[in-house]
């Protein structure tokens, strides 16, 4: 079964020592291995930069992956740097009518730095809170306690300074008071803790977000998730086209809209492959009749319900069977005037499956016509006494 969201990521080092419990799985997916990027408490200040991952333009730690396939499920991102300052609450109230609360949802909201990607981010639910729909969101108190064992600019930040806070999702317990997080950024003394703070100070805020994966493409050039592009359209040139049996062929175009679409992948397939066959685009005639060959755009995924398609109809005619002509050496004949009948006889032509005898009287314009498959020939029904001329 999948594990549940854990932000802690030393546990992921913990079930390699420890083992996994029974029916637990850990999946590595080879092009775009989240969980090379999330962070464990056995990453040091030298590695731990490789690990950052950037998404609009800002940098983040994988806190948890809950993948499914590079593109299926989704990872928690949790900023490396802080978004700015703020109060929490001026006067006090609860963290879902906070000013921390609505410096974040500005951000997603029309005309914030995050409107563009919003869409990619899953709306969170806390109930315990009183929020629903949150996007950017601050971690809970218990939620930055397993932050403890990370590296420390996991838990502070290179913009924040010493023995600043950063303010937690948090509800106000009596008055003013409330909790926060602070953390020494000199590696040398990385202390880290959590205590009760003002509402009306001015703390730095530092954001989580849960990233949608089906709504993005990641590089893993960059590091980076970007909004996916999704496959408007398709369109096959030619969108008709007539061959004929013994090998022709016809190489279709599918031409995919926007120009700028992550992923332009295409299948291709036939109705009739009695009638012909497609291979990247290529139709080759099989056999007399009409096939619909369909290209799809599939967006790169295995989800069906954003696929666009078109159609090409090919009709397949069968082969001309007009005889190639051969050269026969001059034939022999021998006339039989009392039977009014000519026998005619020749050598074989090289390749020749059959033959066509014509004969015609002396002066006529009309040959007559038969085609046999022998070597020898009789014709009959001749005038007695006329002259016939045969070839």
């Amino acid at each position: 079964m999948k594990t549940k969201k854990r932000f802690l990521g030393v546990l992921l080092g913990l079930a390699m020592v420890l083992g996994l419990m029974p029916g637990m799985s850990l999946t590595a997916y080879a092009d775009a291995a989240y969980g090379t990027y999330l962070v464990t408490s056995t990453d040091t200040v030298t590695t731990l930069p490789d690990k950052v991952v950037k998404f609009n333009g800002t940098g983040w730690y994988v806190i948890a992956d809950d993948s499914t396939a590079v593109d299926a499920g989704t990872v928690t991102l949790f900023a490396s740097d802080s978004f700015g300052t703020s109060k929490f609450a001026d006067p006090p109230t609860q963290y879902s009518n906070s000013a921390v609360k609505g410096f974040l949802d500005s951000m997603t909201a029309d005309g914030g730095s995050f409107a563009d990607v919003a869409e990619a981010i899953q709306a969170m639910d806390f109930t315990d809170f009183g929020v629903t729909g949150a996007k950017l969101w601050l971690l809970s108190k218990a939620e930055a306690e397993q932050l403890s064992n990370l590296p420390h600019p996991v838990k502070g930040c290179a913009d924040i300074p010493y023995q600043h806070d950063w303010w937690l999702r948090a509800n106000p317990t009596s008055g003013t008071t409330i909790d926060s997080a602070w953390m020494r950024p000199n590696p040398n003394d990385p202390g880290f803790g959590i205590h009760t703070t003002s509402t009306t100070q001015v703390h730095y805020v530092r954001p989580a977000l849960k990233l949608d994966l089906s709504k993005v493409s990641f590089d893993s050039a960059s590091k980076t998730f970007s909004l996916k592009v999704n496959v408007t359209g398709v369109t096959l040139n030619p969108p008709t086209a007539t061959l004929t049996v013994g090998g022709d062929s016809v190489t279709l175009t599918a031409t995919v809209e926007p120009a700028d679409a992550t992923d332009k992948t295409v299948t291709w397939t036939t109705s009739d492959a009695n009638v012909a066959t497609v291979a990247n685009g290529v139709v080759t005639a099989q056999g007399a009749g009409t096939a619909t060959i369909t290209a799809t755009a599939t967006n790169g995924t295995a989800d069906t319900s954003d696929d666009k398609t078109a159609t090409c109809t090919v009709k397949v005619n069968r082969a001309d069977a007009t005889p190639t002509p051969a050269t026969v050496a001059r034939p022999s004949m021998q006339a039989s005037p009392s039977k009014g009948a000519i026998a005619v006889s020749w050598k074989a032509a090289s390749g020749a499956r059959s033959y066509q005898v014509q004969w015609r009287k002396a002066g006529a314009s009309k040959w007559t016509t038969k085609t046999v498959r022998g070597r020898k020939y009789t014709i009959t029904g001749l005038r007695r006494g006329a002259a016939y001329q045969v070839r």
